[in-house]
């Protein structure tokens, strides 16, 4: 494909009155699916996408298309190289979490003395410590304000432990303004214009 001359290449909102012109035009041709097929099938919007380029992009100019099957191509084809990419940012921008409790531990560990011993009894083997051991990598400090919780099985020394809280010195307060400040940052919608506008426009 030859590529046009800069004074022969159109703005993304030009291309986009194009392709409306040619007929049979709906703002679905931008829709992007995510999951396709799996249980969490996601579909982000094609107006959405479409007015947020116009608004954000709109006089940028395309840097390939010649006519408006090359344009519709290129989003295709930008579509199809980067789902995989939008579908990790997307489990990353929702997963759920809680903010406030970071640290959380579950362990099966035996006591070196008899049934019903005191939480100070002397451990002398850790029978399972790897269950729902997470800890925020944004926070590698010091544990504290941690709140440890027992149960206990019947008629020998094996219990569990429950270990969970906030490990680091971050308040409550802090931690939910950089989680609002997050979901502002990583809109998933501006992520994707803004991937092809580094991508396909000028």
């Amino acid at each position: 494909m030859n590529i046009p001359t800069l004074k022969n290449r159109k703005t993304f909102s030009e291309w986009v009155d194009a392709l409306i012109s040619a007929g049979s035009f709906s703002t679905d041709f931008f829709k992007i699916v995510l999951f396709s097929g799996k249980d969490n099938e996601t579909e982000l919007s094609g107006s959405d996408i479409m007015y947020t380029m116009i608004h954000d992009y709109g006089n940028f100019t395309c840097y390939s298309p010649e006519t408006v099957v090359d344009f519709a191509f290129d989003w295709q084809r930008f579509v199809r190289i980067h789902t995989h990419d939008f579908e990790r940012m997307y489990t990353a921008l929702y997963a759920e979490y809680n903010p406030i409790e970071n640290y959380n531990k579950n362990s099966t560990i035996i006591d070196d003395g008899e049934t019903g011993a005191t939480v100070n009894s002397p451990i002398t083997s850790i029978i399972e410590q790897v269950a729902d051991d997470t800890v925020n990598a944004d926070n590698p400090y010091i544990p504290q304000n941690k709140t440890t919780s027992y149960g206990k099985t019947e008629n020998d020394n094996t219990r569990t432990e429950n270990t969970h809280g906030n490990i680091g010195v971050m308040t409550n307060q802090s931690m939910i303004s950089d989680e609002l400040s997050l979901r502002l940052r990583m809109n998933m919608i501006e992520t994707i214009c803004r991937a092809y506008a580094n991508t396909e426009l000028i």
